[in-house]
């Protein structure tokens, strides 16, 4: 009985540390494959570190330096802030730069030559102040960063010295109202004057246009590039035409209605038959018999 105790307890503990092996060899996690890689090359990119708006001035405050993939760093970017802002005035923004966002040379004006509206005026643009009030500046919807038409409501070249509106320029951009050049202005505000962004020739006919007329502004949807035909609205085309116009009587119509009013009506009695003609000015009315009478109505 022994041999065989002892013979099963070796099976039971040679079995136990099989299965003991077998789940340490399955349960341990694989090692690690190891994957040799090249390091990525990077480089010193600004970048500003709040959002700021067009027409602001970069300062050491706003600008930090971020290592960039050398491959993904865009053109234009400043790799030293020193180069950016050196100078005896801070640089000006003419673009929005978000915070992260690298500082590109295309979004920055050179070193304060250029600043506040100024910076936002394109090479070989203008800007050009009109005036306006509630009714002619859209009740002060009008905000900067939107695009307008410009309408002209004039007598200028007219004979009969009658007011037309025609559209004069479409799809001009706003730089500002009154003093106030910021985009990120959003409530409606009622002012005296609107700034528009207009080529030489366009500030031309906006000054003329002013000066023999009035001017106004439509305010267009911001995805609305299109510029239609422009159409000239007389003060005629406010006159809404009858609906049932009356038919003008031709000449020869004039003359038989002129003629049959001429005419007298006669009755001719036979008996108890009564019968109406009508007998030229003139002419005498003739019976056909001694029976019939005659009695004229005027």
């Amino acid at each position: 009985m022994e041999r065989r105790a002892l013979i099963t307890l070796s099976v039971a503990v040679v079995i136990g540390g099989i299965a003991v092996w077998l789940l340490n060899t399955q349960l341990q996690p694989p090692e690690p494959e190891v994957v040799e890689t090249s390091a990525v090359e990077t480089r010193p990119v600004v970048v500003v570190t709040e959002d700021l708006a067009a027409g602001d001035d970069l300062r050491d405050l706003l600008v930090t330096t971020v290592d960039w993939p050398k491959e993904a760093v865009p053109e234009g970017a400043y790799a030293d802030p020193d180069r950016l802002l050196g100078g005896d005035a801070p640089p000006t923004l003419t673009k929005e730069i978000r915070k992260g966002e690298p500082v590109l040379d295309y979004k920055v004006a050179g070193k304060g030559r250029l600043r506040g509206l100024t910076a936002k005026i394109p090479e070989g643009m203008r800007a050009i102040t009109i005036p306006v009030n509630e009714v002619r500046g859209v009740g002060g919807f009008v905000l900067p960063g939107d695009r307008v038409d410009v309408l002209h409501t004039t007598t200028a070249g007219r004979i009969r010295e009658d007011k037309v509106t025609r559209i004069l320029e479409q799809n001009l951009r706003v730089l500002g109202i009154d003093q106030v050049a910021s985009e990120e202005e959003e409530e409606p505000k009622v002012v005296n004057t609107v700034t528009l962004r207009t080529t030489p020739e366009q500030a031309q006919r906006i000054t003329l246009a002013e000066s023999v007329g009035e001017l106004s502004l439509a305010l267009r949807n911001e995805g609305d590039g299109q510029t239609p035909r422009p159409n000239v609205i007389a003060t005629g085309n406010l006159i809404t035409p009858p609906a049932n116009p009356r038919p003008v009587a031709s000449s020869s119509s004039k003359e038989k209605t002129k003629k049959a009013s001429s005419d007298r009506k006669v009755e001719l009695i036979r008996g108890l038959v009564v019968e109406e003609k009508r007998v030229p000015e003139g002419q005498e009315a003739s019976p056909d018999g001694p029976e019939q009478q005659a009695k004229a109505d005027q």
